[in-house]
């Protein structure tokens, strides 16, 4: 029998252009599974909160308020063409009232404040307004991970110290995503997880339903960037893994780390 999983990274429509499945969707294909939580975690964005929560209520499905935040390079105020328009992706959820009112803070600052290319944080507004906030370290365009595939463990490192430093609640993201240099950083991040004692969980980043919607995916992006399907040089994802797994799938990708399955179970509880 399947251990109980929790979708902890997961796009809807709501992110702009880079997510494409509708909430009620969502719904009804986790509940048909006995999952009894789920997280929206919308890249920059709380738009699809309200959706999201209300359908939660009539699944009688326990909503995990979240956000994927851009985090700026520099200060979120610094916009120069040559150093600024890169970010980082940081993984936030809301772990009560006062989580939830802050993560609303950081979005509107990130698009008040904060807006270049994308709606910004830095790190002055993660420290101001980290109450009562769960950060897990990201996908594979987090902070985190982009030092890990360039080999710079020690400031991959010095990322995990700063984010316990800023939150109380924090937690290594592992991800099979069928991308080999991705999948080859799992030992490295259990590793440092275990270096700096925080608990791993697995999240699977789905911004579509099922996995031959893909195309969809990347039909979005063609619209996002103004390229064809026929254009070789157009966004494409590496993997077609990034969908809504049921938890026997997410139970049979990570038999080797059990325990990152059953954390999104204790997280979910916070």
């Amino acid at each position: 029998m399947a251990i109980d999983f929790v979708h902890l990274h997961l796009h809807t429509e709501y992110s702009l252009l880079d997510g494409v499945q509708k909430i009620r969707p969502i719904f009804e294909k986790i509940s048909k599974n006995g999952m009894t939580a789920c997280a929206i975690t919308d890249h920059g964005t709380m738009a699809g909160v309200y959706e999201f929560w209300s359908m939660a209520k009539e699944f009688n499905i326990k909503p995990i308020i979240g956000c994927e935040v851009y985090v700026a390079k520099r200060k979120r105020t610094d916009k120069d063409a040559t150093l600024d328009k890169g970010r980082y992706h940081l993984t936030l959820l809301a772990k009560n009232k006062q989580g939830y009112q802050n993560l609303l803070k950081l979005i509107s600052y990130a698009n008040i404040e904060g807006f270049y290319y994308k709606p910004r944080v830095d790190k002055e507004l993660l420290e101001k307004y980290s109450e009562g906030i769960i950060a897990l370290s990201g996908c594979m365009s987090s902070n985190f991970n982009r030092y890990l595939r360039k080999g710079e463990i020690e400031k991959a490192e010095q990322w995990i110290e700063y984010l316990k430093h800023t939150f109380r609640d924090v937690y290594v993201e592992i991800m099979k995503t069928n991308i080999d240099w991705a999948d080859k950083l799992i030992p490295l991040q259990v590793k440092i997880a275990k270096k700096y004692k925080l608990p791993i969980v697995a999240t699977c980043d789905s911004h579509y339903l099922e996995k031959e919607d893909y195309i969809i995916q990347e039909i979005a992006w063609c619209i996002s960037d103004g390229r064809k399907l026929t254009d070789p040089q157009r966004r494409k994802y590496e993997s077609t893994e990034f969908y809504v797994k049921t938890k026997e799938e997410m139970n049979d990708l990570f038999k080797d780390y059990p325990e990152a399955i059953k954390n999104t179970v204790k997280l979910a509880k916070c």
